[in-house]
Formats: C-alpha cells, structure tokens, sequence
C-alpha cells in the first residue's frame, strides 16, 4: 500500500508573470527523486536515459530524459524543457512518438499546467507531475491533488490569521524591510504578536532571520512563487463566515470580493448578488448601527458578506480585496469556471 504524506512542497519552480518575461526552473532528477519520496514515501532511483540518442532531434530538443523503476514497472520520465505550456493534443503526440523505442510507461513533468489542461491529460489518462500541485499516474492509481486537498481542509497546522497577513504582504511588497519594526508600521501588530508570526514561518520553512542587532531580520528561502507554494497548506480561507444581508447604508460595507473580486479582476461573470468583505470588528458595528440586516437568503437588492478572520484593507490600498486572498477564499471551489479562473487570477499575481 502507498504511503502518503501530508506536506506537498514544490521543487525547484519559478514562475514569474507572463508580463514580465517567464522563467521555469525545471525539477532535477534529485528533485523528482525527493518528490516521490516525499509525497509517496518510496524511494525512486531516475538516471538518464541512454538511449536519447536514438530519438528525433525534435524530442530531444524538447526535453530532458530520465528512467526509473517505480512499483517494478519501468518509467521514462519527460521534463520539459520550455517555459511555455503545451497543449495536451502535443504532450499525446510526442508520447506516442516514444511508443516504439520505449517499452516500459511514459510520464510527463512540468512545473505548470493550466487546471483546463491537466483536466485534459486526465480524461486521456496520460501520466503527468506538476510539481507542488499534482502527481497524476493512473497505471499505479493515484491521483494527490484531491487528496491533498482534503488533507488541508482538516489540516490543524494553519497559520494564525497574523501569519498569513504578514505572508501575503511580504509577498506583495518584496523591496520592504522584512522585519517586526517594518511590520508593527504597515500592520499595526505588536512585537510580541510579530515575534510569533517570524517563528511560525521560519518553522514552516519558508523563511529564515538572522539578526540584526536588536532587529530580527527575514528572507524568503524560496523565490516568492515557490515561497507560496510552500505556504499553501499553512493557509486557510480569509472567510470566518458568510451571510445574505440588506445594507442601508451610504457606501459599501467593505471591500469588493469572493466571486465579484474574481469578475473585477476579468476573470469571470459577476454574480448576482455583489460580495463584500469585511473585518469582525467592521460586522459588529453595522449590526449596532442599524445598517445590516441579516436575511435567510439571497433576494433583490440584496449583498452577500464576508466577515473576515482579519481586516481585508491590511492588503489592498483599493475598494478590492487582494488577489491571494480571494484565491483561498475560493480554492475549494467545485465550480470548473471558478477553478480555471483562480489559476488565471494567480499567474497574474507579479511574483
């Protein structure tokens, strides 16, 4: 029986936005090696393949071979060389140009496929990794991402709602001072609620500090995409709870977000109720006030609330909440618009 464990961490990926140029760095054999064994706990062998010199240039332009056995059955593990994603009909064909000189399994890894096109690669059953994310191989019948998933629904290792503010603000803001004088400034957190938030990150693994004289110092360990990918089954849903609400007042009770926070950023048709975001402390003065009304259920004219586990403006300058967050405040969704449309929402993030 395969062992799985819980900590899915990414190996050797950097992705920067489109925008600015993209850059992979594509797993090492080690890196595949340490994969399995951390996520499978089996210990897999990848040497280079030496028969590469008997396929077309094509291939071997494209990419990088290693061989393994995995369950006794012979693999031929693709890394791919390029930046760029292929689509699944040109993963299928360079396969099956590999049917003839390779008669064991064929597996495929990059470090980033699109959930529409590993949704693909999954309905034509072709073996493909993207680190960090999934491991899909149906001849040995394990598919990790919905099982990672369900294991960081009842993870109970989650970051404080502090840690994962200071997070996505370092993520956010890389040129500012990573340090508890810098923070308590931007954030208004306390030294001592700081000293907590830098232990629990360094524990993590995705920082580390050094000190400073009387300062305590921090650094990422990773680049900042990867420095995510490590965070994410720390991280949790920014969403304490949701409600359907009447709201008399003059301007919105918060900031934009969940499904109208996705249709903002481009990415999706508005819902029909707006969403709006809000810290507790925001809830509980417009329920004194007088201007929320909490209702059963959605009707005209109505809004749907988010009340917060911290306060939404900490990490957004605008009337939106910020991306990473409404990432997670959604991530379990089961809706496969919203699903392709948060891996968008992510790849537009500036890492």
């Amino acid at each position: 029986m395969l062992t799985l464990l819980l900590h899915i961490n990414p190996i050797n990926v950097n992705v920067q936005n489109k925008g600015e140029g993209m850059a992979h760095m594509l797993p090492t054999s080690t890196a595949i090696e340490r994969y399995f064994m951390e996520n499978l706990g089996m210990s897999v062998s990848l040497h280079r393949w030496p028969s590469e010199d008997r396929i077309p240039l094509l291939l071997r332009d494209t990419y990088l071979f290693f061989e393994c056995m995995l369950l006794g059955i012979p693999w031929l593990v693709l890394c791919d060389r390029g930046p760029e994603e292929r689509s699944p009909a040109t993963i299928r064909k360079h396969l099956a140009m590999l049917r003839d000189k390779w008669h064991g399994e064929l597996m495929y890894v990059h470090p980033f496929i699109s959930t529409y096109n590993r949704k693909r690669l999954i309905e034509q059953k072709v073996p493909f990794i993207v680190p960090g994310r999934q491991m899909y191989l149906p001849q040995l019948g394990i598919d990790l991402r919905e099982h990672i998933r369900k294991l960081q629904r009842v993870r109970s290792a989650s970051f404080r709602p502090s840690t994962q503010v200071v997070l996505l603000h370092a993520l956010y803001h890389p040129d500012r001072h990573f340090t508890p004088t810098s923070y308590a400034q931007h954030l208004g957190y306390s030294n001592m609620t700081l000293t907590r938030v830098f232990d629990e990150l360094e524990a993590a693994g995705v920082i580390s500090t050094t000190s400073q004289g009387k300062e305590r110092a921090a650094k990422f360990l990773l680049s900042r995409r990867s420095a995510w990918e490590r965070a994410l089954p720390f991280l949790r849903s920014p969403v304490r709870r949701r409600a359907a609400v009447l709201f008399s007042g003059s301007r919105p009770p918060g900031v934009l977000a969940g499904l109208s926070a996705l249709s903002h950023f481009g990415m999706l048709v508005p819902p029909e109720s707006t969403v709006y975001a809000v810290s507790g402390k925001t809830w509980k003065t417009a329920m004194k006030s007088g201007e929320l009304r909490v209702i059963p259920m959605a009707e005209s004219g109505s809004l749907e609330l988010e009340i917060w586990r911290y306060t939404p403006s900490l990490l957004t300058a605008h009337d939106i909440a910020d991306p990473l967050s409404v990432y997670l405040s959604l991530r379990d969704s089961d809706d496969e618009r919203v699903e392709i449309a948060l891996e968008a929402l992510l790849e537009s993030v500036k890492w």
